[in-house]
C-alpha cells in the first residue's frame, strides 16, 4: 500500500479476513507499506488514532497484483461526510478512526490480476 499521515503518527492497520496481518506508523511523505502472507479473505485498511490535526491520506492497496485505488472504493467509515464520521465514500483521506475496505482477496476489478 502507499500511504502517508497528515501529522506524523498516524497509526494505521491491514486486515485480511478480519485479523490483524501488520501494522504501520505513517510518516507525512508518501511511502510504500507492504505485507507478504498468505491470508485471505476482506483486505481492509484500519486508521486507529484519530485526533485533531491528523489524518491519512492512503493512495492505494495492492492485493494480487492489482492497485486497489481508496478512492474507488464505496465502503468507507472513515472519511468526513454529510456531517459525520462515515457518512462519506469513495475517498483516499481517512478524516476518522475507521475502515476503507478494499474487497476480498479474489476479487479482480481491473480483469488483469496475478
Amino acid at each position: 500500500m502507499r500511504a502517508r499521515g497528515t501529522n506524523g503518527d498516524e497509526h494505521i492497520n491491514l486486515l485480511v479476513g478480519g485479523s490483524v496481518v501488520a501494522d504501520w506508523t505513517l510518516g507525512t511523505s508518501n511511502q510504500s507499506y507492504t505485507y507478504i502472507g498468505s491470508a485471505t479473505g476482506d483486505v481492509n485498511v484500519e486508521y486507529t488514532n484519530d485526533a485533531s490535526g491528523r489524518d491519512v491520506i492512503l493512495d492505494y492497496v495492492t492485493v494480487n497484483g492489482e492497485n486497489r485505488q481508496a478512492e474507488d472504493m464505496e465502503y468507507n467509515t472513515a472519511t468526513y461526510g454529510n456531517g459525520e464520521c462515515g457518512g462519506g465514500s469513495y475517498s483516499e483521506t481517512m478524516h476518522c478512526s475507521g475502515v476503507i475496505g478494499f474487497g476480498h482477496t479474489d476479487d479482480c476489478f481491473s480483469g488483469s490480476c496475478n
